[in-house]
């Protein structure tokens, strides 16, 4: 049972593609498994599994959401249910998540392995539908579940797996993905695991995973550096032509020079022309400084940043051959959708959040672990605004606990 429901739960973070219509609403299978799998086992044992320091969150996100429901709408009732809802789903995830450290006696590592096994599997499934792909040009996954978008390059798909669409499932992988690669870095030999889900990263052809990839790399060369000199040397000399290649593709190149753009415009209605991404994420990067400065630094209260958005995105321009921009409900960026719902308060909070728990070593299983999550999450705040999708919520729980366990194992010495 306990094997089953760890492997299920895990199995949620890759499958946002995945829904069920009924009656003309979608109900998505991650949700839908979470609910029936924690029901299941409280049904069973009738006890609710709580650490403090989710307590704590639950309650700093609800104190810091307190100010919106008096100074913006003014406690009406349809807003006070819409935030209790964006509340259930954000505890129904960290329960569900906890119950999994609990299973595995509190053991990040083993944890993060049994994930990477997933990973792994998902990876997989992500190379099968591209093979598929290049000699059918049929994109299987999408026929199966029209819910999973990949993107069609003609020669190849940008994979999503089963995943919404290639930045989520990128999102999802990218801890697999960097441990793979500052593990191989670290133990000089590739390994076939390491391999395919290195591959997956770079198939989802998403920015968000290529960025995380030569972050981690950074990562690895600046921890690295004092102890192991000539080897990160060497590794420099290898890996930069790769990197380089990367950098220099027109895909990367256009998202380079609109963004130099950017900040050369007197005006967002002078970058209207950009690529919408990079144009999206300007226009949402203003709307989340823009709330906070005229709600005297608090926010519109925890999952709310649709509201915040509503508000502001008339005055800005919208590229004419799109209906809207993205970002409404994700702000395109985990720390700007923080800084428009919880505050300024907030923002500091989680910075030094990350900056606390992060191990700064590579030498051990939990080092590289902490670093590929520590990786991850700065990925996140810059370009991933789900809080309920793609494993988010577990990233930051097992980036919590993987400094939690090793402090626990150094006081036990």
């Amino acid at each position: 049972m306990k094997s089953l429901y760890i492997y299920l739960t895990l199995i949620t973070v890759f499958i946002s593609g995945i829904y069920v219509n009924f009656y003309g609403y979608n109900f998505f299978l991650g949700y839908l498994i979470i609910i029936f799998l924690y029901l299941a086992v409280f049904l069973r044992s009738f006890r609710i599994y709580l650490d403090r320091s989710i307590v704590k969150l639950i309650i700093g996100i609800i104190a810091m959401s307190m100010p919106s429901l008096f100074l913006i709408y003014g406690l009406e009732e349809k807003y006070l249910f819409e935030m209790a809802f964006k509340f259930f789903l954000l505890i129904l995830l960290l329960l569900s998540f906890y119950l999994l450290f609990v299973y595995l006696k509190y053991d990040p590592v083993v944890l993060f392995f049994k994930y990477y096994r997933v990973a792994y599997i998902f990876s997989c499934i992500a190379l099968c539908e591209n093979f598929i792909f290049v000699f059918t040009k049929i994109d299987i996954v999408n026929i199966v579940f029209s819910g999973v978008h990949n993107k069609n390059y003609g020669l190849f798909l940008g994979a999503s797996g089963l995943s919404g669409e290639p930045a989520f499932f990128a999102c999802s992988l990218l801890p697999a993905a960097i441990y793979s690669l500052v593990k191989c870095l670290r133990r000089g030999r590739v390994d076939h695991k390491s391999t395919v889900v290195i591959l997956a990263i770079f198939l989802s052809t998403s920015s968000l995973g290529i960025l995380g990839i030569i972050l981690g790399l950074f990562y690895y060369f600046v921890v690295s550096a004092k102890k192991q000199i000539f080897k990160v040397i060497f590794t420099l000399i290898i890996v930069s032509p790769f990197v380089f290649f990367i950098t220099s593709t027109e895909y990367f190149q256009l998202r380079f020079n609109d963004t130099i753009s950017l900040f050369s415009k007197s005006s967002l209605d002078d970058a209207v022309n950009l690529n919408v991404s990079t144009y999206s994420i300007a226009v949402n990067s203003a709307i989340s400084l823009r709330s906070v400065i005229d709600n005297s630094g608090f926010g519109y209260g925890f999952g709310m940043y649709s509201n915040a958005f509503d508000d502001y995105i008339s005055e800005y321009s919208i590229p004419s051959y799109r209906k809207n921009l993205p970002g409404r409900g994700s702000a395109t960026s985990f720390i700007l959708r923080i800084n428009a719902e919880l505050g300024v308060a907030a923002v500091l909070f989680f910075v030094i959040f990350a900056l606390k728990n992060t191990l700064w070593e590579v030498d051990s299983d939990i080092g590289m672990i902490n670093a590929s999550l520590f990786c991850t999450i700065m990925i996140v705040f810059l370009r991933m605004g789900e809080y309920y999708i793609n494993g988010v919520v577990l990233f930051i729980m097992l980036f919590y606990f993987s400094k939690k366990y090793l402090k626990s194992k150094i006081s036990d010495r």
